[in-house]
Formats: C-alpha cells, structure tokens, sequence
C-alpha cells in the first residue's frame, strides 16, 4: 500500500492538567493553532477513577454539558450516568446498571429520558443456561413492558466463543439480521465475518482477517461492503520492529492501492497519564496519525 500524504487538518489532544488534576481532551479542527473543544475528565471522589466529564463544545470558557459516573453502593462499579445536556446543574437523562444477582455483571439497563422518575426504556441481558455469558439481550424502547427486538448470541460448537448472532429488531418472532464468525483453519480465532442485514439468507458484507507471517496477529483487515466479493476497504497492521506489536496501521478506504489513512503508535504508556496526540494527516479531517509526546 502506498503513502500519500497530504496536510495536517485536525490536532487532537490529551493531557493531563497538574495544576487541576483533571485530564483533557481538545481538539483543534482546522490545526491552526485555536482549540475548538475541550472536555476536562475529572476524579471528584480522588479513587483514581475518573467520575465526572464537563465539555465546552466552543471553547469558550463556559461548560456546555455534564456527565457523572455514581458508583451508589461504593462497589467500584459505575451504577448511574446522570446527564445534564445544558450545564444548569440538573439531570435530563439517567442510566442505571442493575446486577440483580450480585455476580458483578450488568443484568439489566435502565433509562429515564426526561429524568420525570419514570423508566422510558429497559434493556436485559440474560444468561440463558447459567454460564456467566450472555445469551440474548431483549429491549423494551417504549417501557411499555413488551419486547420490541431480541438479539441471540449463540455458539453452536460449544467452545464457549461465539459464532452467530441473530437479531430481531421489532419483536415479531422472526430473525431480521444474521451474523457469523467463522474460524476457517480451527486455531480459535474468528478469520471471518459474514453479515446478512435483511434476514433473506444472502450474505452483504464480509470482514475478512489475515495473518499473512503465520505469527499469530492479524495482519490485514479487508472488508467487502456490498456483497460482492471484492475488497471495498483493506487496513494494514505493520510491526516495525518485529516486537509482535503493531506500530504502524495504514487504511486504504476505497482499495484504489493509496493509503488514506495513517496511524502510529511510538512508546506509548498511557499508565504515565502522559500527553498524547492525535494528527490529522491527509486533509479528509480524520483523525491519522497517533503520535506520543512525554
């Protein structure tokens, strides 16, 4: 695959503030130098856990939006998102994570859209046959206790890994999508996963996985939008330095043999709470390059 770069376009950034104590998030888009947006993640609590993220979307110096992470019964899990969507200090929206049978796991996911005290929509994650896995998610939308979609995970050989998950999206009984993961050559991991969006039985996409060394990490990524059997975008995985790690991703989006996208990765330790940056690289406004700045 071929590079062709083109001028820097967005600068995105995270740092951590030690005068503050908060980690940022900002985003210069037009990589002249203004910061368009900054979130700022805060710990309130001091647990190490970031817990609270204020955004000023415009950048100028008033907090747009918020949302908190409460962990209720201090078990070090999140158990309610509160959302305050225009910053006057009360919630709009609130998620619960419920674990109704105290295994650590979320069973169940509530939200109340207009925060009025009342579920708006429920969505349950069940564990059919007592293996600590989920096997179907059902949702109700409208909280009106009926179940409006059903998505099946299942795995048909029994390994404990799934291999096809089917979804009904408007809870008449009947699989309107199909996915398969396949392992083609038996070593464990998926080579392959085919798509059926419209439950006719014909597959539309396939993402294909290749590990052109024999080492044992992917290689290469090709994926074939529309069915057609040929590769509508291939994404390349390069180690450098033959440390089994992946310092380089190249993406070429419309397969035409030109890379559109660059990422690299150099040294990065995100435990330092360092500052790393992320570079936009040929001029489409996505984020390319990833680059590390301690």
């Amino acid at each position: 695959m071929k590079i062709d770069l083109d001028k820097l376009n967005v600068f995105e950034k995270f740092q951590n503030n030690s005068s503050t104590g908060d980690f940022e998030h900002t985003i210069d888009l037009g990589a002249d130098g203004n910061v368009d947006y900054v979130a700022y993640h805060t710990d309130t609590d001091n647990n190490g856990i970031f817990d609270s993220i204020r955004t000023d979307f415009n950048n100028d110096g008033t907090i747009d939006s918020v949302v908190n992470y409460k962990d209720l019964n201090a078990d070090g899990l999140f158990d309610e998102i509160q959302y305050d969507f225009d910053a006057d200090g009360q919630s709009d929206m609130i998620t619960q994570f419920k674990d109704l049978d105290g295994d650590g796991f979320t069973d169940q996911i509530l939200t109340d859209y207009n925060n009025d005290g009342i579920i708006d929509s429920t969505t349950n994650f069940e564990d059919l046959d007592g293996d600590g896995i989920t096997d179907r998610i059902t949702s109700d939308y409208d909280g009106d206790g009926v179940i409006d979609s059903t998505t099946n995970f299942e795995d048909l050989d029994g390994d404990g890994i799934t291999d096809r998950i089917t979804s009904d999206y408007d809870g008449d009984g009947v699989i309107d999508s199909t996915t398969n993961f396949e392992d083609l050559d038996g070593d464990g991991i998926t080579d392959r996963i085919t798509s059926d969006f419209d439950g006719d039985g014909i597959i539309d996409s396939t993402t294909t996985f290749e590990d052109l060394d024999g080492d044992g990490f992917i290689d290469r990524i090709s994926d074939d939008f529309d069915g057609d059997g040929i590769a509508d975008s291939i994404t390349e995985f390069q180690d450098l330095d033959g440390d089994g790690f992946a310092e380089t991703i190249l993406s070429d989006f419309d397969n035409d043999g030109f890379a559109d996208s660059l990422t690299t990765f150099e040294d990065i330790d995100f435990g330092d709470m360092g500052d790393i940056d992320f570079d936009g690289v040929d001029g489409e406004g996505l984020l390319d390059n990833l680059s590390d700045f301690f």
